[in-house]
């Protein structure tokens, strides 16, 4: 099972964004946040931001359905885009 996702999401200053994610065989394997201009990446190799590190919790329970009712099911493409501009941006 693959499935990218996207929910609303609040920085660390409290700024609206969203947050994307990549699910694989139940489990998160990357994320990105976005607010504005600004695109912090992660996964479980590391992140390009303090503050924004990889989720300590990246099971994704398959039994629990209403998981799914607060992300809006995204395309590969959508998540690779936003994932290829998040690697690009240096801090």
């Amino acid at each position: 099972m693959k499935k990218y996702a996207k929910l609303y999401s609040e920085s660390l200053d409290g700024c609206i964004g969203k947050c994307y994610f990549e699910v694989i065989d139940y489990f998160v394997t990357r994320q990105i946040d976005v607010f504005g201009e600004d695109y912090y990446w992660s996964d479980s190799a590391g992140c390009n931001k303090e503050g924004y590190e990889f989720t300590d919790q990246p099971e994704w329970d398959e039994n629990d359905e209403s998981s799914w009712d607060e992300y809006e099911e995204i395309s590969v493409n959508e998540f690779e885009e936003v994932w290829r501009t998040a690697k690009s941006i240096k801090y």
